[in-house]
């Protein structure tokens, strides 16, 4: 189960409800992992709105495009507290059998 539950207060749109949960995300995340095709948002709160905001904010954005080339793109923004990442890198340097 869950650890944690947020709910967010009721909006008038659906667009609205996007924006709002994508913000929260962007707020509650050391780091923002975008998978976009990097067009223009279709709608308030779309992929490119929260990718916008959460670089205005000075967010660390790692943008996984989903068209080819397929690249990575970073904007580290203020910065990464890289020992919150540690265990990670460590798990994904083990050698796997």
């Amino acid at each position: 189960g869950a650890a944690r539950i947020v709910e967010l207060p009721a909006t008038e749109t659906r667009e609205e409800a996007y924006e709002q949960a994508g913000r929260c995300v962007v707020e509650q995340s050391d780091v923002l992992i975008a998978v976009w095709d990097g067009q223009a948002a279709q709608g308030q709160g779309g992929t490119a709105d929260i990718v916008a905001w959460a670089r205005d904010r000075g967010a660390p954005v790692f943008w996984i495009s989903t068209v080819p080339p397929f690249a990575v793109t970073e904007w580290l923004g203020n910065g990464i507290n890289l020992s919150t990442f540690q265990h990670i890198d460590r798990f994904n340097r083990e050698v796997k059998v």
